[in-house]
Formats: C-alpha cells, sequence, structure tokens
C-alpha cells in the first residue's frame, strides 16, 4: 500500500523567533525538532497540547521539556 503524505512547510515570523530557539537548552531543541517534524507530516491542526489555533490561518507551536516551556 502506498501512502501519500502532503509535506508542510513551517514559518517563521523573523529571524529573532530562529535566534531564540537556537539558544532553547538541549533537550527543548531536542523537543522542538521532533515536534517540527510531527507537524511536517500531519499538519499544524494536530491540536493541544502541541499546537494551538489562533486564528487566521496562525498556529501556536507549544514546547514542554525538562527545562521549561518554549
Amino acid at each position: 500500500m502506498l501512502l501519500l503524505f502532503m509535506k508542510w512547510t513551517i514559518s517563521y515570523y523573523n529571524e529573532d523567533v530562529v535566534d531564540m530557539i537556537t539558544n532553547w537548552p538541549k533537550y527543548l531543541q531536542a523537543k522542538y525538532l521532533r515536534t517540527i517534524d510531527l507537524i511536517e507530516i500531519h499538519g499544524a491542526q494536530i491540536g493541544l497540547p502541541i499546537t494551538d489555533y489562533l486564528g487566521d490561518g496562525l498556529y501556536e507551536i507549544r514546547i514542554k521539556a525538562k527545562e521549561g516551556i518554549g
């Protein structure tokens, strides 16, 4: 059986967001990267606790690890 998946793309509001993520602790970054993989495969509408719909086509990505929340 052949399964086709739509590949989603993650866009960032600006470079400050990317800089902030790259300065997160390692475990938080690892959790973020795993979450991004899931979103690229399944889409942003995964739902809570991973994503939350903000309206107007925007989703918030919620990351939580032992070091805190990102």
